[in-house]
């Protein structure tokens, strides 16, 4: 159901180092069933050990030869892989590398153990068959110019990786036997390539029996101490400051290490490097750490502990901290090469260009050093064409200009999204630092309504409505300056069973006809592969062990054309998960198994110190279609609700206004039961009051599960997701919507002298929360006061549309004149709709009844039933309604 992308260009060389038991075989689903995963990197080396002994690999080929010239700074993985694009599309290809020989980090960082050299030499020998170019020694911006290359070639590509190796600032670094891990490996491998290293000879860079201390937790720090064993070392010992399930490095070669003899001082940090007189390494002072809250980039972060200092006697010391990009546009001589503030090219996401016109930049060097990233280069093939690599009709560079191509040079460059949400990114940072934002503050004003078949009947022309009354609320929402992004808008409908029954025959599945399907809407990482497929198998393995059965992952088709290039940038990936519940649970009881499945998901996610991952809904009776743009923007971008099949009994529609905080994909509504327009008062003081009272929290119906609903209100949510979390717990508890929607709003009483006695001690017993939702003690202690409900905001009126299994609840509340009451319209037929405004789509006839609605009354539309109605237990009598009406008019 998921298409995948091509093959690298060095699959002989991921075979071997790539850490798959990270990455692929770590999200295999027999991995997380603990029957082992697919060996899959030891299945793609023995794949491409045999194609290339039967001579099954060729050089590339091109259709056509081209006369523009692309070159190449860098022979590193990402240049060769580069290289082989750039030659399938006929382009002359030249590479110019600093050293000796073609590979950069598979020759010289990484050892012939885990890759043979002769593996590398092989690809580079196929790639000169190819017909390209290789310039070895050429150190550019020394040995020759970058204006040079920039002049003598159609286009360059920065392909250098980074290999700025970050350095230990502890007192005794410059010790004699302190060396950086890049020194000591490029030493260790040259020696085994026959070269001539003195340093290596004389015994400097050679471990042999000596007491070696690896500093470092990473891939390179396992290549360092597994080269140290191999070499004699006396003793080698590795040196993290976090503990094992923190490390960065490959699981897989911390157990190789260890089985070799290698020991682990886990928990520890540097603290000094101990010489002696003769300024010659003798031991490495360090201190015990503990693991504290997690820091910015997910992982527990280590914290000294005062007195724990100890000793580890060391004749050798290896820094192996990782890597920075180098001062590109210094080494180059080119200071208008734009980079980011980490030190990376900045470079457009889409077409690779750099700052420079004509010069591109790929790999490493743009976005850090990842693991994972051999075909990252790949863009030729991509991403279309450009004009300095297509000229047009005229071949000739000089001609450009009168064929009228604009380049970037001379012009106001337009902030891409990736710069968007880099800025995005260090704005939201700058103002958490500066106590000026907290993700708990985010609000909601916005616009919403729905359209409801109260017959039950699941119809076409309801979701038709309900897209076409959500694009004449455009003017409810905020737009970027680029005219596509949006705060986010939404549509709330029933599942369209026969629509996706279809998708799962296609998949070559089978569903029974009294089968119900379930269906995921899941927002993904798109840019983290590893992160993506981590997620998959969370969910799949929540949902395996739950006893459901999963037909398949669909991509979810969606035209990107339509939405803004911030609104692109920041876009998750957005795939369905259709499952087949094989376990005999129907209605509520099925809804309420998969409200708990997705609590496990979510919190597994969180533990992996994954942020971009989201589930929109997970149900058997309803979808959400929702995302970063505007209104009318939503059949566009989801091809899927346009399609005839596509219906429903009702239709909730939301355009997001998010008042003073940040737009994000996630937080567009509708959310699972509800979806809100105003905002929350009293947020943080709800919040807190469900987070004192779920120590008590029970129901039957959740028996020892109830641990994982915890925590009831997620973080990094808007209020309106507050509110959404704490209505789903009490649905999901049993409660019908007008009852849970008057426990956690109920109505106000203290100013209503028409309300009844008996309503007026309802309400009462509602406010104090009894019985909400546990047997010791009820949940939600506090009703959440909407904006200018109870305390006279100056913000407008607050309106919740609340979807149920059986009921579509609404609500309206005044603002503090007790103005802008929702409009409601009612057709001839089975068809109901209420809006914040009274707008229709053009062409649309007007419904015959309509009006206002009023504020602050409950209503709720019983589906199936054939009427709008109040619950009986909150109904008013003939008089009150009377009285109320008399003083609406008096008012």
């Amino acid at each position: 159901m998921r298409c995948r992308p091509p093959p690298n260009n060095l699959p002989e060389v991921c075979g071997r180092i790539c850490p798959q038991d990270r990455l692929c075989e770590q999200a295999c689903v027999l991995e997380q069933s603990e029957h082992g995963s697919v060996t899959i990197g030891a299945i793609e080396k023995y794949i491409t050990d045999t194609a290339w002994e039967l001579g099954w690999v060729k050089p590339v080929t091109p259709d056509r030869e081209r006369t523009e010239s692309v070159g190449i700074i860098g022979g590193g993985p990402g240049g060769m892989a580069a290289a082989e694009e750039l030659r399938k599309l006929g382009y002359q290809v030249d590479v110019y590398d600093r050293y000796d020989r073609i590979g950069g980090l598979l020759v010289y960082g990484i050892p012939n153990f885990k890759l043979d050299k002769a593996v590398v030499a092989r690809r580079v020998d196929l790639l000169k068959q190819a017909g390209v170019r290789f310039h070895y020694n050429v150190d550019v911006g020394n040995t020759v110019g970058f204006a040079a290359l920039r002049q003598k070639h159609s286009a360059l590509l920065i392909a250098t990786g980074v290999y700025q190796a970050r350095a230990l600032t502890c007192p005794g670094v410059g010790a004699t036997g302190v060396f950086r891990a890049m020194t000591y490996l490029t030493a260790s491998n040259r020696h085994g390539l026959g070269d001539a290293v003195p340093a290596f000879t004389n015994g400097s860079l050679d471990a042999a029996g000596k007491n070696v201390v690896v500093i470092g937790g990473g891939d390179t720090a396992m290549d360092c101490v597994r080269t140290a064993v191999r070499q004699g070392a006396k003793s080698v010992k590795c040196l993290y400051r976090r503990d094992r399930e923190n490390m960065p490095g490959s699981q897989r070669e911390v157990g190789n290490a260890i089985e070799e003899g290698v020991e682990f001082v886990w928990q520890s940090a540097p603290e000094a490097i101990l010489h002696d007189g003769d300024n010659k390494v003798t031991g490495v002072r360090a201190m015990r750490t503990r693991l504290a809250m997690p820091d910015a980039s997910g992982r527990a972060k280590p914290e000294d502990i005062a007195g724990s200092q100890f000793v580890i006697p060391a004749d050798m010391v290896i820094e192996a901290l990782g890597f920075d990009p180098e001062e590109v546009p210094k080494l180059f001589g080119a200071p208008e090469l734009g980079v980011t503030r980490w030190g990376t090219i900045k470079a457009d996401p889409d077409t690779k260009m750099t700052s420079l016109d004509g010069v591109f930049a790929a790999g490493d060097i743009v976005r850090g050093c990842v693991p994972g990233g051999v075909g990252d280069p790949r863009w030729p093939r991509r991403h279309g064409r450009h004009p300095r690599l297509y000229p047009g009709p005229s071949e000739n560079r000089a001609n450009r200009a009168q064929e009228g191509i604009v380049t970037m040079s001379g012009h106001m460059k337009k902030e891409s999204g990736e710069e968007f949400v880099a800025a995005y990114q260090a704005n939201v940072a700058k103002l958490t630092a500066a106590h000026a934002y907290d993700p708990a503050d985010e609000h909601d004003a916005c616009g919403v309504g729905m359209v409801v078949a109260i017959d039950g009947k699941p119809r076409r022309e309801v979701v038709q409505a309900g897209i076409d009354a959500l694009k004449v609320l455009f003017h409810r929402g905020a737009v970027d300056a680029d005219g596509k992004t949006g705060d986010g808008a939404g549509i709330h409908v029933q599942i369209p069973q026969d629509f996706f029954r279809d998708h799962v025959n296609r998949s070559g599945h089978t569903v029974a006809d009294t089968e119900t399907l379930c269906v995921g809407m899941v927002f993904l990482p798109k840019t983290d592969l590893a992160a993506q497929e981590t997620c998959r198998t969370i969910v799949e393995g929540e949902m395996l062990n739950a006893g459901y059965y999963i037909f398949g992952w669909r991509q979810v088709p969606v035209d990107i054309s339509v939405i803004g290039e911030k609104a692109n940038a920041t876009r998750p990936e957005i795939e369905q998960i259709m499952i087949a519940n094989r376990r005999g649970l129907t209605g509520d009881a099925l809804e309420r198994d998969l409200y708990l499945v997705r609590r496990r998901i979510e919190k597994r996610v969180l533990d992996e110190h994954i942020n971009d991952f989201y589930i929109c809904s997970l149900s058997s009776r309803s979808l959400i279609y929702k995302g970063m743009f505007l209104a009318e923007q939503l059949s566009t971008f989801y091809p899927d609700l346009m399609d005839a099949r596509f219906v429903s009994a009702f239709a909730i529609y939301h355009q997001r206004y998010s008042t003073n905080t940040f737009p994000t994909w996630r937080l567009a509504q509708p959310f699972r039961t509800l979806a809100h327009n105003g905002e929350i008062n009293t947020l943080l003081g709800n919040i807190n009051w469900m987070k004192a009272h779920e120590c008590r929290l029970d129901h039957p119906a959740f028996g020892e599960s109830i641990e994982d609903l915890k925590p009831v209100i997620q973080p990094s949510g808007s209020d309106s997701a507050a509110l959404d979390n704490v209505f789903e717990l009490l649905c999901r508890a049993g409660r019908d919507a007008p009852a849970a929607r008057c426990l956690v709003v109920p109505e106000s009483i203290s100013q209503n002298a028409v309300m009844p006695e008996a309503h007026r001690d309802m309400f009462s017993y509602c406010k104090r929360g009894h019985g909400a939702l546990g047997r010791t003690g009820g949940l939600v202690r506090h009703g959440w006061p909407l904006a200018g409900r109870l305390y006279g905001s100056q913000r407008s009126a607050s309106h919740a549309l609340l979807a149920h299994p059986r009921w579509i609840a609404d609500r309206r509340f005044r603002d503090r004149d007790g103005a802008h009451p929702k409009r409601r319209r009612a057709g001839e037929g089975p068809r109901r709709s209420r809006a914040d405004d009274c707008r229709r789509p053009q062409g649309r006839p007007l419904l015959p009844r309509h009006g206002d609605q009023g504020t602050s009354w409950p209503r709720a539309s019983p589906m199936a039933r054939g009427s709008r109605t109040r619950p009986t237990w909150v109904r008013s009598s003939p008089r009150v309604s009377r009285a109320r009406r008399r003083s609406r008019r008096k008012s």
